[in-house]
């Protein structure tokens, strides 16, 4: 087994999130002794909720999509549904190539790979006979 490194104290939240931005969490955390939590009492949030995206990738989606690109420009929060519409939208036009990975070893990723699967890449449906 690997030797971990030790999680360092953080003073602030901002400091917390800044360290975890450059810094993988499986060096500190084994996910091979992790165990499926269930918090029945908890409240939805109505907080919102953003994903990280690289700023490239954004760039990139804002040149298919005059909504994305406003937003862009003028620093709006774009929002993660419009994100995904918009990339499967490339995709499906071959404008972007998705690339996923995962490993079966102790099915890590498996679900977000199948998930963006789904999200992403054309159905039958959307390609039609060949």
């Amino acid at each position: 087994m690997r030797k971990l490194k030790k999680i360092p104290n953080f003073k602030t939240e901002d400091e917390e999130r800044e360290f975890w931005l450059k810094h993988d969490s499986v060096e500190y955390v084994d996910y091979s002794n992790a165990k499926r939590m269930l918090f029945p009492n908890l409240k939805p949030s109505t907080v919102s909720i953003s994903i990280r995206l690289p700023k490239l990738l954004i760039e990139k989606l804002a040149d298919f999509d005059d909504e994305i690109f406003e937003k862009y420009v003028n620093k709006e929060e774009i929002n993660a549904p419009l994100l995904k519409k918009v990339a499967r939208e490339a995709v499906l036009k071959l404008l972007i190539t998705p690339v996923f990975c995962g490993a079966a070893y102790k099915n890590k990723g498996i679900q977000i790979l199948l998930d963006a699967i789904c999200d992403y890449l054309p159905s039958p449906i959307d390609v039609g006979a060949v």
